[in-house]
């Protein structure tokens, strides 16, 4: 088995998962959102893990900034940063002669890509002094020159509309990989739930949590008690786990790996040697996908080597699902989003053309090719156009 430590522990998911932003498809390169910090990649058939962490090189301050003709600009890849009063909780702000302008709050963040590399795309929350919206897109540099530093903030260019691009060059930009076995391939989301990549059915998701309730199973000696979505305290002697071997720790939060078997998921637990005799204990508990079990059925298989511990949780819940992309921040389309098997796309209403961004839609000029039809005047307007007539014509 192979495994993927679990980056993010987040100990409450209120919906299955958490939005998916921005993406193109199973195939090639993927940005999905976990949260404002961190984003799962799929590059074709590697699921892979960027977890932003915050500025730590300056203890004075949160961020890195760049100086480009005497505008400067400040990033903080990983909560929020404030400066001199006017860019307040803001992760991109600008200073340009005697203004501060807020380039993006960290409550807009969305994860794209930029070919083989994730972005970070941030929008003002229009606290501006001219009331005017700024976005800005990071591109997200795998760079590890300086492994233990806060990484290099690089500008890039100014776009149309007050959109800046820039460039952060760290180590926390460098994906870490999932697991691999064959076509099959995990990335845990939270300690109950996780994506599962294959080529024949695209991004899928393994959701237990409606099972968040505390399973028993016995191997005629001992009883074991597992409670797979949230820690619980047993006997008295078990405090803060997952599982319990009657007085005995033998999987809690400070060691949960995700994992497969070419077919299912399989979760890692490792105790954290709270047991009265000293020793660690691993165990390992397979995700079996059984639609006959509306609820769950928690079995003891085999005791390992060296107090290793195996079990299988059977459930329905267990079965790779496709979800709705579009139904959360309408997958990070700005206008029409299509759920499909495995994935999404996004496309645009009529009077509008799709974006590189395979997500924005942008005006047509339909003015610009055969003036539209008009006979005489053609006056371009978002998402269409008008014709109209020169004075003394009607």
């Amino acid at each position: 088995l192979l495994f993927v430590q679990q980056e993010i522990r987040m100990t409450a998911i209120v919906f299955l998962l958490w939005a998916i932003v921005q993406a193109v498809g199973v195939n090639g390169f993927t940005a999905l959102k976990i949260n404002d910090c961190s984003a799962i990649v799929i590059d074709n058939d590697t699921l892979s893990t960027v977890s932003l962490q915050a500025i730590s090189n300056d203890p004075s301050s949160n961020y890195v900034s760049v100086n480009v003709g005497g505008v400067e600009y400040y990033y903080t890849p990983c909560g929020s940063l404030s400066i001199s009063g006017a860019c307040s909780d803001v992760s991109v702000c600008q200073f340009e002669g005697v203004n501060y302008f807020d380039l993006g709050s960290p409550s807009t963040v969305a994860f794209g890509h930029t070919g083989d590399r994730p972005t970070a795309q941030y929008k003002s929350t229009n606290a501006n002094s001219d009331s005017n919206e700024r976005k800005s897109t990071v591109e997200l540099v795998c760079d590890t020159s300086n492994p233990g530093g806060g990484g290099v903030l690089e500008y890039v260019n100014e776009g149309p509309t007050l959109e800046y691009n820039l460039r952060y060059h760290s180590a926390d930009a460098c994906p870490v990989e999932g697991s691999h076995g064959g076509e099959f391939t995990v990335s845990s989301l939270s300690f109950c739930s996780a994506l599962v990549y294959s080529d024949a059915n695209g991004l899928q998701l393994v959701d237990i949590s409606p099972l968040d309730s505390t399973f028993t199973a016995s191997d005629g000696f001992h009883e074991y008690s597992y409670s797979p979505c949230t820690v619980q305290s047993f006997n008295g002697a078990c405090v803060d786990v997952f599982l319990c071997q009657e007085g005995n720790d033998i999987g809690d939060e400070s060691f949960v790996l995700f994992g497969h078997n070419g077919e299912n998921v399989v979760v890692h637990y490792r105790s954290s040697n709270t047991n009265s005799d000293g020793f660690d204990r691993n165990t390992f508990v397979t995700f079996v996908c059984d639609m006959s079990v509306e609820t769950g059925d928690f079995r003891y298989i085999s005791e390992g080597p060296v107090l290793t511990y195996v079990f299988e949780l059977h459930t329905k819940y267990a079965c790779p699902q496709d979800y709705n992309e579009c139904a959360t921040d309408n997958g990070g389309c700005s206008q029409i989003c299509d759920n499909t098997d495995g994935s999404f796309q996004c496309s645009c209403n009529s009077g509008y053309l799709l974006d590189s961004d395979e997500a924005s839609c942008n005006d047509t000029d339909e003015c610009s090719n055969s003036n539209g039809g008009c006979n005489q005047i053609c006056n371009n307007t978002e998402g269409s156009f008008m014709c109209s007539c020169a004075n003394g014509y009607e």
